[in-house]
């Protein structure tokens, strides 16, 4: 895979279908404030389950002064059931469940890493795992797009939520 996005590149096309109200979602209509995209693996994956509590914890601070998007490569069917049991997420989560994951591959997310499988084991626990979808192997992935569709900040890793956080509280 080629090397990943860094600061101060233009962030990738992104267009998909929120699951939940079936709205058209485009990051490119979305420059009137910062945007959080945040790629995980599937929501049966404990360590997605868990950044995606994380992520929900912060959500409405977030939604004050930026958008957020959310894609899986979980199916549009288990996508909403997971949502619909969870009870959050004012965002749209789009669905990217097929081979070669198109999406995944515009933002450069790749596989996991040997040094991320520790903070996976960390972030797994008191997680249940569910049905496998997407990738096994697959990375998850944030990123932090600016009003002019710029990268100011490029994470390949679990949800740096507190490296977003930290960027919200500047705005």
């Amino acid at each position: 895979m080629a090397k990943g996005l860094t600061n101060g590149d233009p962030a990738p096309p992104l267009k998909g279908t929120s699951v939940m109200d079936g709205a058209e979602v485009e990051l490119k209509a979305l420059s009137e404030k910062y945007t959080i995209v945040v790629f995980s693996r599937y929501f049966g994956c404990p360590v997605c389950q868990s950044d995606f509590d994380k992520l929900l914890a912060h959500e409405s601070k977030i939604l004050e002064k930026a958008n957020i998007i959310y894609v899986t490569q979980s199916s549009e069917t288990s996508a909403k059931e997971f949502l619909e049991k969870k009870g959050g997420g004012e965002f749209p989560v789009i669905c990217d469940p097929q081979a070669p994951y198109p999406i995944y591959q515009a933002w450069h997310v790749g596989n996991v890493t040997l040094g991320m499988l520790p903070k996976m084991q960390k972030a797994a626990k008191g997680y249940t795992h569910g049905p496998k979808e997407g990738n096994e192997r697959q990375s998850p992935a944030d990123f932090i797009i600016d009003t002019n569709g710029k990268i100011i900040a490029a994470n390949y890793d679990l949800l740096d939520i507190d490296g977003i956080m930290k960027m919200v509280d500047l705005w």
